[in-house]
């Protein structure tokens, strides 16, 4: 913590203070003599006094140049009069730097179309940087402003209002009724959900967006089981999560299926996670979210954590049909520990069977790198370790090239791309929109059918669902040989307009496989269907599908060009 001082004087301010004393004293104090020697100085005492008023009327610029006495050091009186000029300009400065944050605020919430964060601890302050870096205007309301996080705030341009953001007096201060955004991201989840009610409630009917930061997972499934932010409820809101974001980046450049995975590999995609706190689980959610190849093996996961058990039985409750998507393992061991790493070595030490990657998710990065620098003593064969490292650790440089790829930065996870990716949204409108073509009319915008909304009024988890469709792209083309480059990239592979019907059903299968897992991770049971309940008929194997069903998954693989296309992006193998 900062002195709050610090923030209340900030050096610009301190100089300027500290030049306007010296300056004006100069000024004051060289008229005073010129005056008492030329002018004053043969009246008497009391003619001391006129010199003091007369020396004040110079400082303040009131006494013109014919005012001046004929008599006296007149080079005095020069400099004095200069002095007093800078003086004056140091007061507008001064003045200026006292009323800038409030004339900063004023034009901000003025123009409107800015961004509004709630909270600087945690993800608040990096959320800030992100979007001052893309040219965002910014209001930040956070209780702690004296604090260092609000000092680096305001140095990059943001308006800080000190307070509680559940206070609708400071959320009007702050514009949230002309702003573009909303991102409650305190370090209380509680703060951050009623931040985003009262919000709702200060400017009903606006089009701000908002989003709200849930770093409680079991909170989080909650939320969304009971469609808490739904769009057409009076708190229309997204979700996001800063593990989550890390999870999907680090799935995303370094996948499970590092080692090809065709409909003939016998190998089982197997995940080590280390360490089963918040960025562990979020790993292995999204990787059962994503886990679907083309050999149609489900996920191998195995958790290794000191208290497994507890955490095992955490875990079940939130993701009660977890075992109808992966096959995970939960062992009580300490990674630190040659034994348990011995342990870890034998599960990773047949690549005939399995295609392993180990996650390392400490919260201490340095304990982390040990345990990975213990562990590549003992590995018999090549396996990938993702060491989850702090934006400031400085371990990244230390890192075997190759073996050993740190993860998890914060820093990334807040970046716009992660909370707000354009190019993905594009691809999951471009999805939604294609089923509700293939809808008949008389199913749109069904309330007892949610997925029949538009794509401005889906709720959160089903606009999440497309999200991560679109995410498997990437999954299914590496299935089938493929991958994407955008167009005009100069790429020698053959660009690829239409799939092959063995192509097809296989990607058809796969996508089964990947919606079966969201939905199943998302609360849902197999029965007749009842999307408020989150019932589905068709959470069953392949081969008992309707054929109209499985003709929906065939499709999806049809529309994969169109879909890249729309994000220019192209298909090539």
């Amino acid at each position: 913590m900062a002195d709050g001082n610090a923030e209340l004087n900030p050096p610009g301010r301190r100089r300027a203070w500290r030049a306007l004393v010296i300056i004006g004293s100069a000024s004051f104090l060289l008229s005073y003599v010129a005056f008492c020697i030329g002018e004053y100085g043969d009246r008497g005492p009391a003619a001391f006094l006129e010199a003091l008023y007369s020396s004040a009327q110079l400082l303040i610029l009131h006494m013109p140049k014919g005012e001046l006495p004929a008599r006296g050091p007149h080079v005095l009186f020069l400099i004095a009069r200069l002095l007093a000029v800078a003086f004056a300009a140091d007061g507008v400065l001064l003045v200026t730097l006292i009323f800038s944050k409030e004339l900063r605020l004023w034009w901000t919430v003025r123009k409107g179309n800015h961004t509004v964060i709630c909270g600087l601890n945690g993800a608040g302050l990096e959320l800030v940087g992100d979007a001052r870096r893309e040219g965002e205007r910014v209001v930040v309301i956070d209780p702690e402003s004296s604090a260092a996080p609000g000092a680096r705030a305001e140095e990059s341009g943001a308006s800080l209002i000190s307070g509680n953001p559940v206070d609708a007096r400071l959320l009007l201060r702050a514009g949230v009724p002309k702003a573009k955004y909303l991102l409650a991201a305190t370090e209380n989840d509680s703060a951050n959900i009623a931040a985003v009610v009262r919000a709702r409630e200060v400017a009903p009917g606006k089009s701000v967006r908002a989003f709200v930061h849930v770093a409680d997972p079991q909170l989080r499934v909650q939320l969304r089981r009971q469609r808490t932010f739904r769009s057409d409820g009076p708190t229309p809101a997204t979700i996001f999560n800063v593990f989550d974001n890390s999870a999907r980046l680090l799935l995303r450049d370094c996948p499970l299926d590092h080692e090809p995975i065709r409909p003939a590999t016998e190998q089982v995609a197997q995940l080590i996670v280390i360490g089963f706190g918040l960025m562990g689980e979020a790993v292995l959610t999204r990787a059962a979210l994503t886990g679907h190849y083309a050999n149609l093996k489900r996920l191998h996961a195995i958790v290794i954590d000191r208290e497994a058990y507890r955490k095992k039985r955490l875990f079940r409750s939130r993701y009660r049909h977890f075992s109808d998507v992966a096959d995970v393992r939960f062992m009580q061991l300490d990674a630190e520990e040659p034994a348990a790493q011995a342990q870890i070595a034998a599960l990773c030490a047949d690549p005939a069977k399995t295609i392993s990657t180990i996650v390392i998710s400490f919260d201490n990065p340095l304990r982390g790198l040990s345990i990975a620098l213990s562990l590549l003593d003992g590995l018999q064969s090549y396996v990938p370790i993702r060491l989850r490292l702090n934006d400031d650790s400085g371990l990244a440089a230390l890192l075997p090239q190759r073996k050993i790829t740190g993860f998890g930065s914060i820093r990334d996870a807040c970046k716009r791309k992660a909370w707000l990716d354009s190019e993905l949204d594009a691809m999951a409108r471009k999805l939604h929109q294609d089923y509700l073509a293939k809808l008949p009319e008389a199913e749109l915008s069904r309330p007892e059918k949610r997925s029949s909304y538009p794509w401005d009024r889906l709720d959160d988890d089903l606009a999440e669902s497309n999200r991560q469709l679109a995410d498997h792209m990437l999954v299914k083309l590496r299935a089938v040989g493929c991958h994407t480059t955008a167009k005009g990239k100069n790429d020698p592979g053959i660009v690829v307009e239409r799939f092959e019907p063995d192509e097809l059903e296989l990607l058809a299968k796969m996508e089964h496989q990947r919606w079966m897992a969201e939905r199943y991770l998302a609360g849902w049971t197999l029965g007749p269907r009842d999307d408020a309940k989150r019932i589905n008929p068709y959470l069953v194997a392949w081969e008992k599908l309707p054929p109209g069903i499985q003709e929906y998954d065939r499709n999806f693989a049809r529309i994969m060009p169109g879909v890249l296309n729309s994000v220019n992006l192209e298909i090539r193998r």
